[in-house]
């Protein structure tokens, strides 16, 4: 693995690697690693049918899962799991049901990755 005398000289670096040398320099570190932690958003599964929240398309947007005049937000929020559970629950079957997503690239590169 290379050495760096700063931060900004292994950001150079990093930057001017493409392809198969990034994943592979990536691949280096994360067996370097004693830890290493993936955070991503939703983007990352919205490739296998699973919607996100606040994009332009997320749930939150979409006009036709409103109902009887109450949010998105609200029917997955905890006062509504409190108070009308049914509700809650069906909200979350007809919206956000992913038993039938299959894991996309983004998955499978993640699952290869792990040491």
């Amino acid at each position: 693995m290379t050495k760096f005398h700063s931060e900004r000289e292994k950001k150079q670096y990093f930057r001017q690697l493409e392809g198969e040398e990034k994943t592979e320099a990536l691949r280096t570190i994360l067996r370097s690693a004693k830890h290493a932690v993936f955070l991503g958003g939703a983007g990352v599964s919205t490739e296998s049918g699973i919607p996100d929240f606040r994009s332009r398309d997320g749930l939150y947007s979409r006009k036709n899962t409103r109902k009887h005049g109450r949010s998105p937000e609200y029917y997955l929020g905890r006062e509504c799991l409190q108070k009308d559970p049914e509700a809650f629950f069906a909200y979350y079957r007809k919206n956000l049901d992913a038993r039938k997503a299959e894991p996309n690239d983004a998955h499978r590169c993640l699952a290869a990755m792990e040491v």
